[in-house]
């Protein structure tokens, strides 16, 4: 459980004041072709008539959460609305929450078998699941900014659109890039020490989403980790925290979509998911990713500020960051895109 208590971030001289800048000057003055140039890895894409469980392995092996779906066997002219790989045209995108949806999907198909045959039913049309089967109607239809843009233009896209990530594309429209939530916050983290600390100061009970009331959906440790990852399809949310009911509804763990990939590579999969509660599920997934990954839950109060947010996002390597009160109790989730929305409007 990691809680940050600290206060502002203290991280330049006063005389250097007058060279600070804002999170949103960052993001502007930052080129898609510049942010691109620092990447090592080419595009990976799957084809839409490829199998689900290749896609994931993908994903798993480059350590990313989405592939850009192309058109299976149809080569096609530079022009396309969404751009091209290696000549073939981009038709939408994959990621872990459209594994989530049709894992749940089948956990609806299979009502009513006994367990045994339930569970084998499932790994059968698991590994039968085209990418194409899977691909939610929202990402078939990606959005695209050409790479003469900023991460300023990247960010408003997403924020306008509620989508986690865009294609970049060049001016024969081939697809150049995938830029991402993270990539805007990991700019902003490397930029913090020319950030203004009148920014960076700014505190979590300022930003606009944590002044609202906000329904968080949550899961109790007894819930069973099938049911968390419906309730993370039915209401399209990426993770849900975990909580104990009998300790003053306290946050103990998190489960996330891109759990999953680590349950579909077990070898009775889908067992733990019927038979294992929400909180020795998120144990379990915790500790089979070693010392290096993000502690059973990550949480900050009001008090703390933007350079927090900042700095915890980036260290962890996580899309949200949930916010507690003084009793431990989840009051908020602060996401990467309300993160990106706080700097964009301020």
């Amino acid at each position: 459980d990691v809680r940050r208590e600290r206060g502002c971030l203290q991280l330049a001289p006063l005389d250097l004041c007058a060279t600070m800048v804002s999170p949103s000057e960052v993001l502007k003055k930052q080129s898609l072709d510049g942010q691109r140039k620092k990447k090592t890895h080419a595009i990976v894409g799957v084809e839409a008539d490829s199998f689900c469980k290749d896609a994931l392995e993908l994903m798993v092996s480059h350590h990313i959460l989405a592939l850009p779906v192309i058109d299976s066997g149809v080569y096609h002219t530079p022009g396309g609305t969404y751009g091209t790989v290696q000549g073939k045209r981009v038709i939408g995108v994959i990621d872990m929450l459209d594994i989530v949806a049709l894992m749940c999907k089948l956990h609806v198909s299979t009502s009513g078998m006994p367990p045994a045959y339930r569970y084998s039913h499932e790994w059968v049309e698991w590994n039968d699941a085209k990418v194409e089967q899977a691909v939610h109607e929202k990402k078939r239809s990606p959005e695209v900014i050409s790479h003469h843009g900023s991460l300023a233009d990247a960010a408003r896209v997403m924020i306008n659109n509620n989508v986690h990530r865009v294609l970049v594309c060049d001016d024969e429209h081939r697809l150049v890039d995938v830029v991402t939530q993270s990539d805007l916050v990991d700019a902003l983290h490397a930029a913090i020490p020319s950030l203004d600390q009148t920014y960076l100061c700014r505190a979590i009970s300022q930003f606009e989403v944590v002044q609202r009331d906000q329904e968080i959906l949550s899961a109790d440790c007894s819930t069973k980790a099938i049911e968390v990852f419906r309730l993370m399809d039915h209401n399209y949310v990426s993770a849900i925290p975990v909580i104990d009911f009998d300790r003053n509804r306290q946050l103990v763990g998190n489960i996330s979509a891109r759990d999953i990939r680590d349950v579909i590579r077990e070898d009775d999969f889908p067992r733990s998911l019927y038979t294992e509660d929400a909180l020795s599920f998120a144990q379990k997934m915790h500790t089979r990713r070693g010392p290096s990954v993000p502690p059973l839950n990550v949480s900050l109060k009001p008090t703390n500020t933007l350079g927090d947010v900042i700095e915890t996002l980036n260290a962890f390597k996580i899309h949200r960051v949930w916010i507690v009160n003084a009793q431990g109790q989840v009051t908020h989730v602060l996401s990467l895109g309300d993160v990106l929305q706080e700097i964009m409007d301020h």
